[in-house]
């Protein structure tokens, strides 16, 4: 059974029938329904960058980008030389 959905509720939470109400923060603090709280949302990075496409001989240079961080592992147009 899924408790969320069905007994701790965001607008009617159901504390009495709840199995897990000795330990729940939301009924200990007296008003289960601001429980959980909203968590503050991080602001999206904007970035601008700069490419080429680099073709010779009916070829164009890709680069894949390091497994770890920004975009990791997406295939792009080479930067640099």
């Amino acid at each position: 059974m899924d408790i969320g959905s069905m007994l701790c509720t965001p607008k009617e939470p159901k504390c009495d029938h709840c199995p897990l109400n000795y330990f729940c923060k939301g009924s200990a603090s007296g008003n289960p329904a601001k429980f959980p709280t909203k968590r503050i949302k991080k602001p999206i990075p904007h970035m601008e960058s700069v490419s080429a496409v680099i073709k010779k001989g009916g070829k164009v240079l890709l680069n894949q980008r390091p497994p770890i961080g920004l975009l990791g592992g997406l295939w792009e147009f080479r930067i640099g030389g």
